[in-house]
Parts: C-alpha cells; sequence; structure tokens
C-alpha cells in the first residue's frame, strides 16, 4: 500500500538558498506581533525571513494591530501598541488596554477678552507638561502662579462618550500572509507547499502597488466547521483529499478572517492536521472538525469581496470581538478603580471616605459606558 511521502527540504523555501545551523531561521507561520507562537526552525534561512517581515508579515500586523490591542492579546514577546481613536468632535487619543485614555497630543488655547481678561484651557497627559503649557501663559503675564494653577487641576477620570477608529482587513493585507503561512505550516508538517511560493514572494520585493493577490487562495468564510477551544483564537488546518491529489490549507486570524488555499498533496489516505492559539491566554488550543459539515463544503470562494452576506459577516465577527474586547477591558478598567481609589485592602474594612469614593468611581465608569453604548 502506497504512503504518505513526507515533503523534505535541506533547502529555504523562499530563497532556495542551503539552510544551514548558522542561517536557520524560525519561521513565524503567524507574527509573533499579533499572538503567533508556532516557529519552526529548518524552513527558511535568515534572508527569507527579512524579505516575509517586511513584503508579507507588516501589513497583516498592521491590519489588526488595533484588534490585538483593545483585546491585550497575549504575545511571546514584546508589547502591544496603544490604538488611536477619535471622539464626536475629532479629537484624538491613544486607547491601550487597561489604562486610562490620553490625549495623542495636549491642548493648549489662550484668549483675550475685550475686557482684557485672559482665558487659559489647556488638557495635558502628565503635570510635567501642564506645568510647560502653562509657561506660555507666564511669559506673556510674568505675575502668573503655575504652582497654584497645578494644585487646582482636575484630573479627569470620565471616558468622551463613543470612540471611533478604523480597520485595514482587505484581501492586500489578509491573502498574501494566509498564502505564505499555509505553505510553511504544510511543510512544517511534512507536506508540499505551494509550488509557486518562492516565485509570488519575490513578486513582493519591492512592494508593488497594488499588491498582487497570491495564486489559488480565496475567501472561505463557511458555516462553522469546526470547534475551537479558544474564545478568541487564529487556526490553521490542512485537508488532504487523495482523489482529487489536492490538500485544503485554512487559515484563520482572530476568529474573524478565513482565507483558504489550495495546494498540492500525493497522498494515498485522507489526512487533516490542526493548529490553534488562543491569542487571549497565548496557550495552544484543540480544534476538532465536524467533517459532516466539512464534506459538504466545496473548495472555492464562498464569498466575493462585494457580496453583501459577506460584509454583513465579516461585521458579525468583528462586532463579537470587540465586545469580547470591550467586556475585559471593562473588568480590568474596575479593578483598576479599586486599586487607585482604596488600594490593597488586606481583609481590612473600608472607611466611610473610601467607600464613597469608590462609589462615585464606579457610578461614573458605569455612567460612561451607558454614554458609549
Amino acid at each position: 500500500m502506497k504512503k504518505n511521502k513526507p515533503f523534505m527540504t535541506k533547502n529555504c523555501l523562499i530563497t532556495g538558498a542551503p539552510v544551514t545551523d548558522e542561517n536557520d531561521s524560525r519561521a513565524h507561520v503567524i507574527p509573533s506581533a499579533i499572538g503567533g507562537r508556532l516557529k519552526p526552525k529548518g524552513l527558511l534561512c535568515g534572508d527569507a525571513n527579512g524579505i516575509l517581515n517586511g513584503s508579507v508579515d507588516l501589513a497583516l500586523v498592521r491590519a489588526f494591530e488595533p484588534i490585538m490591542s483593545l483585546l491585550d492579546g497575549s504575545r511571546d514577546r514584546g508589547s502591544n501598541s496603544p490604538v488611536r481613536m477619535t471622539d464626536a468632535s475629532g479629537r484624538a487619543y491613544e486607547v491601550a488596554f487597561g489604562k486610562p485614555l490620553t490625549l495623542t497630543r495636549p491642548e493648549f488655547s489662550m484668549e483675550v477678552l475685550a475686557d482684557r481678561s485672559v482665558i487659559v484651557q489647556v488638557s495635558a497627559r502628565t503635570v510635567p507638561e501642564l506645568r510647560t503649557l502653562l509657561g506660555r501663559v507666564r511669559a506673556r503675564f510674568p505675575d502668573f502662579d503655575i504652582d497654584a494653577v497645578v494644585r487646582q487641576a482636575a484630573v479627569q477620570h470620565s471616558r468622551p462618550g463613543r470612540l471611533r477608529g478604523q480597520l485595514q482587513l482587505g484581501p492586500a493585507s489578509t491573502f498574501p500572509a494566509a498564502y505564505v503561512a499555509a505553505s510553511i505550516f504544510a511543510a512544517h508538517r511534512g507536506f508540499t507547499p505551494h509550488p509557486e511560493l518562492a516565485t509570488y514572494v519575490a513578486s513582493l520585493d519591492p512592494q508593488p502597488d497594488p499588491v498582487p493577490l497570491p495564486p489559488d487562495t480565496f475567501l472561505w468564510h463557511q458555516p462553522r466547521w469546526f470547534d475551537v477551544d479558544g474564545e478568541v483564537s487564529h487556526i490553521l488546518a490542512l485537508i488532504g483529499d487523495p482523489k482529487a491529489g489536492l490538500m485544503l490549507a485554512f487559515v484563520e486570524y482572530f476568529g474573524i478572517a478565513s482565507v483558504a488555499v489550495i495546494l498540492p498533496y500525493a497522498g494515498s489516505t485522507p489526512i487533516r492536521e490542526t493548529y490553534a492559539i488562543d491569542i487571549l491566554t497565548g496557550k495552544e488550543a484543540s480544534v476538532r472538525i465536524d467533517e459532516a459539515v466539512l464534506a459538504k463544503l466545496p473548495w472555492s470562494a464562498s464569498h466575493q469581496l462585494s457580496d453583501p452576506a459577506f460584509q454583513t459577516d465579516m461585521v458579525e465577527r468583528i462586532n463579537r470581538v470587540i465586545g469580547i474586547a470591550q467586556e475585559r477591558s471593562r473588568g480590568a478598567a474596575i479593578e483598576t478603580i479599586f486599586d487607585e481609589t482604596v488600594g490593597p485592602t488586606d481583609g481590612r474594612k473600608l472607611i466611610i471616605e473610601e467607600q464613597k469614593a469608590l462609589e462615585e468611581r464606579l457610578a461614573q465608569f458605569l455612567l460612561d459606558i451607558i454614554c458609549e453604548d
């Protein structure tokens, strides 16, 4: 009986150069910056990793970085960057998980009225920054008492209503990354990558405009044909069909963008290979395939980008993940309110003043949530 012959390589999948102990470089199947953990060796040289970082990974990271930050996703190195969002008036803020909102830049205005009185308005992110801005007032009015104003300055804890941000989740960022991830994952599991992998990656350096879409790659937003033990996960799956001589490689980012790639398959038996990472915990998650559902799904594009059904599905998926991010953020915010208001209690009872301050902060927090919603 003919058995599956594993794919073997001693050469880099991208450059074709021999992979040696000196140039062997871990292949980031999914970038660390968005929670990836799978990093097999023996597939890429250092030069190839540099090429992929700039031509493929960067666009994917930029597309999903806001989601990663709002979720406070787990990553094995580095930290999540704040997200830039704006309120209804256009004022911009940096939103960082579990931290107070901060303006992206300070604000200062000074107006001299007809009666020669002066109105000064300052919004600063730190006390030193406030002092610097007030220095503009003292430069014009030498008797201006900066220390007195700083003592009277108010720290604003309330949120400015609903904030808005932008997500750039298009095929130009997800398709190239999914195509490369599918091929690397297949090679890692002993199967043949896409035959045009190296040629396609070479076409991206230098980055063309528009970005060419990879071959045999398409949207695959199908009815749920698997379950995963993770609230928000990245998923990789390989489905090998010996009769067709093809393999469907499935890549899903954050439970939002689902992409499939058709690869060659020379095995004689059906195969199922899966991998998932729980983005919230950083732990590997198990995947269970519903074979009855999978058997009914065609290996072709489930939607075109302009399909209303696809747009509705994307909105639902994004809203689900944003809802999880909001719940996590609110839980962290409540913990911060307790820490800032009463500090460590060590089992002691709160005094009246602490209870009152805590009630006021929590009431304002709940009011802010109502205004957001």
